[in-house]
């Protein structure tokens, strides 16, 4: 997923999904669902700040939905463990254990800056 794009708030180029970033979404209609994410091209999604944090609560609302499945839970841990690291790397510049927002919309109330 490293075709880029134009996002069309800030005018940038970028790639469409980053390594271990959680995609916006799932693909869009106009070209090949689940096997293309991030239709998406208002802004850099790879840049917004609760997506990581959504993914992590969505495993643990699966995991309970699943009846504590340890299986499952194990299998998710990997990934949970990169996404959590570029979100620590990437959104905590002073190390400080806070998510810095940037100025302009970088989290999934897209017109809001935060």
């Amino acid at each position: 997923w490293t075709d880029t794009r134009t996002f069309l708030h800030s005018g940038t180029t970028g790639i469409r999904k980053a390594q271990h970033c959680v995609p916006h979404d799932v693909g869009g209609p106009t070209e090949e669902p689940w096997g293309k994410p991030n239709i998406y091209n208002i802004h850099d999604t790879s840049r917004w700040k609760d997506l990581p944090l959504k993914f992590v609560l969505m495993v643990y609302r699966d995991y309970i939905a699943l009846g504590k499945d340890l299986e499952f839970l194990a299998s998710m841990y990997e990934a949970i463990k990169k996404v959590l690291h570029v979100c620590r790397n990437s959104f905590d510049p002073e190390g400080c254990g806070m998510i810095q927002n940037e100025p302009w919309p970088d989290q999934t109330y897209d017109a809001w800056e935060a």
